[in-house]
């Protein structure tokens, strides 16, 4: 245990003169105070983005909307250095790119999705050609560094130039996937 003094100057006294007594360096400012982004609903997924905070949040109706009929619980990326600090109901997703989450459109969103489900990844974007741009799903693939689970999907069929990163799932199982799971898109 040790003790600690410090004198502090009444307002309208003159410092001492510094061999009789040396200033404490203060920090500068104010000290900071850190707070933990807390995600429990829609609305505070907008009002963190309009703060600017790199997130986004994946429901079941984008995906049944493109084409792949399919319940989950919302799922909440988070951009990886902020991902285990933010607070949530959600289940937080880490995204490695940022500018991934700035305005996420379709693209992007195959891409989450491929992180968590790679069978609705590939059928959303089988349903939706002509909808999404191949280069830039190439790029936001390698981004984030799914190769291995494009190539498990055979994403490569939609995504020319993206390479081959280990084994493939048979075209006989995807073609049955495809088959059990009937197209169904809901209007706006």
């Amino acid at each position: 245990m040790r003790l600690e003094t410090t004198l502090f100057r009444e307002a309208g006294e003159h410092p001492l003169p510094r061999a009789v007594a040396v200033p404490v360096p203060k920090p500068k400012g104010r000290p900071r105070v850190g707070y933990l982004p807390r995600v429990q609903s829609v609305e505070d997924v907008e009002r963190w983005r309009r703060r600017g905070l790199p997130l986004a949040l994946l429901t079941s109706d984008w995906v049944t909307q493109n084409g792949y009929p399919e319940k989950f619980r919302p799922l909440l990326f988070v951009y990886a250095d902020l991902a285990n600090q933010v607070q949530s109901r959600y289940r937080v997703v880490p995204v490695r790119d940022r500018d991934a989450l700035r305005e996420p459109g379709f693209e992007e969103f195959v891409t989450f999705l491929l992180k968590v489900d790679t069978l609705a990844a590939r059928a959303v974007v089988l349903r939706n050609q002509g909808k999404y741009n191949p280069s830039e799903l190439y790029r936001r693939v390698r981004n984030e560094g799914l190769e291995r689970l494009a190539t498990k999907v055979r994403l490569q069929e939609f995504v020319p130039g993206l390479p081959v990163v280990g084994e493939q799932l048979p075209e006989a199982d995807l073609a049955w996937v495809e088959r059990n799971n009937p197209r169904r898109t809901v209007s706006p």
